[in-house]
């Protein structure tokens, strides 16, 4: 067998077997994918349930002003003081992390919210523009939760006048179907 032959026939040999192969690698690349960007989109039930369960009791027994937009900018600011606080664990912080990243720019619903009087942001900045007041509002982000569910962050943004707001990153835990406040990683409070 000459030289060209034996190589010939060796090429011939892969192209066969990377040809069977083939469909394999796009069937792994494409699960691999579709499972990394998974979107993000609590169920509502959940939501309900854990809004119901908020510190706050204004956001359950009177009207309230929710701006539409969730939030989802705070992920650096996440990742930097949970890890600092040690809060959670590394595999905890980056499951969450994966989660903002997945995260669609979305709004609220009265789905979640019964006693929600919605509005966007430009309503806000109008309303202050009109009569030189902003309305006591809230803005939340989804509550992004452990893989286990055991634990969970808020972004939690009220709004109730000029010397009298809060901005937070809180940490809750889960105790038996109940969601309670551990810790706030983060917090302006005026």
């Amino acid at each position: 067998m000459c030289y060209r032959q034996f190589y010939g026939h060796r090429l011939l040999l892969h192209l066969r077997l990377m040809t069977r192969l083939f469909p394999a690698f796009v069937f792994l690349a494409f699960l691999s994918c579709s499972h990394a960007d998974k979107i993000y989109q609590p169920d509502i039930t959940e939501l309900k349930s854990f809004f119901a369960q908020l510190d706050d009791s204004s956001l359950t027994k009177r009207e309230f002003l929710l701006v539409d937009t969730v939030q989802v900018k705070w992920k650096d600011l996440f990742i930097r003081t949970a890890s600092h606080q040690k809060a959670l664990s590394k595999h905890d912080i980056d499951f969450i992390a994966k989660q903002f990243d997945n995260t669609p720019t979305s709004v609220w619903t009265t789905t979640v919210f019964d006693s929600a009087r919605l509005v966007s942001n430009s309503y806000i900045q109008s309303f202050y523009q009109k009569t030189d007041f902003v309305p006591v509002h809230y803005r939340f982000s989804y509550p992004y939760f452990s893989k286990d569910k055991k634990y969970c962050v808020l972004y939690y943004d009220y709004y109730c006048g000029n010397l009298c707001a809060e901005e937070s990153i809180r940490l809750y835990k889960n105790d038996n179907g109940k969601w309670t406040l551990v810790k706030t990683l983060f917090s302006i409070v005026s």
